[in-house]
Formats: structure tokens, C-alpha cells, sequence
């Protein structure tokens, strides 16, 4: 909530349901996104968890050797 104050042009969620159970991580990507569509703007979301990208991406890049593979995809 404290992020959405400012009116953000886009936000950055860095691992943002990694420490909840698996119901309530559930319900919160719901809750999530029901959010970011009523406020359309766009997200970075960085996680490792596949069904984060399966709710959340259009686009995905992979982090390898510290480096971006080259190889974008959609999901």
C-alpha cells in the first residue's frame, strides 16, 4: 500500500510472496492482480517461483552467470 501512495508509474516486486504459506500465496497473487489490473501499470516481478511467472508474465528474462540470457520468451 505504502508503495501505491505516490501514484508509481510502475512497481518492482522482488520475491513478494516467497515467505507465505501456499493458500495465502495464493489468495495474495490474486489479490495482486486483481490490483495491478484496476491500476494498470506495469510490473518487474523477480522471483523463482514458476507459478509467479505462469500469474504474472507477459514477457520473462532469465538471470544466468550474471548475465541476461539472451533467449527472452513469453510463458
Amino acid at each position: 500500500a505504502r508503495a501505491l501512495v505516490t501514484e508509481p508509474r510502475a512497481l518492482l516486486l522482488d520475491e513478494p510472496f516467497s515467505a507465505l504459506d501456499p493458500a495465502l500465496r495464493q489468495r495474495t497473487r490474486e489479490q495482486v492482480d486483481r490490483l495491478l489490473r484496476t491500476l494498470d501499470i506495469p510490473i518487474l516481478l523477480i522471483t523463482h517461483d514458476p507459478a509467479d511467472i505462469a500469474a504474472f508474465a507477459d514477457e520473462t528474462f532469465s538471470l544466468r552467470d550474471g548475465a541476461i540470457d539472451q533467449n527472452r520468451s513469453s510463458p
